[in-house]
């Protein structure tokens, strides 16, 4: 069994792109007393939910945690994250994570390829 937990967030601001939130995750696998972090923005959200919902009938969608965004996650634009608050950071966080535990619902959830990317790829590469 692997746990996962949101444990903060941050605003990734880069040349050339436009800000963006990343959510920092910890991700554990008690049995091993293994632990390590990663670092996901919210097209890694997106990217599991479209994954596991085409293998996973009955399994809700991601939710929008940006207030603002008519869109979607697919329509952020750096001036909807700059106008964030850190408390609107934080419901986002919270709303990812009340998905992730209702994805971890499903019993296959695990065992797919796509939520093994998301716990695994780039672990502690910030």
């Amino acid at each position: 069994m692997i746990n996962i937990a949101i444990e903060g967030f941050g605003i990734v601001r880069e040349p050339g792109r436009s800000p963006h939130p990343v959510y920092y995750i910890t991700v554990s696998q008690p049995a091993h007393a293994a632990s390590w972090t990663v670092y996901r923005g919210l097209a890694a959200f997106r990217t599991l939910s479209d994954g596991l919902r085409e293998l996973i009938p009955g399994l809700r969608p991601c939710p929008n945690p940006l207030p603002g965004s008519v869109q979607g996650m697919a329509g952020l634009t750096g001036s909807t994250v700059d106008n964030l608050t850190v408390q609107g950071l934080h419901g986002g966080a919270q709303q990812l994570q009340a998905w992730l535990q209702h994805a971890r619902l499903f019993p296959a959830v695990e065992e797919t390829s796509v939520y093994r990317a998301f716990c695994l790829d780039a672990a502690n590469v910030p």
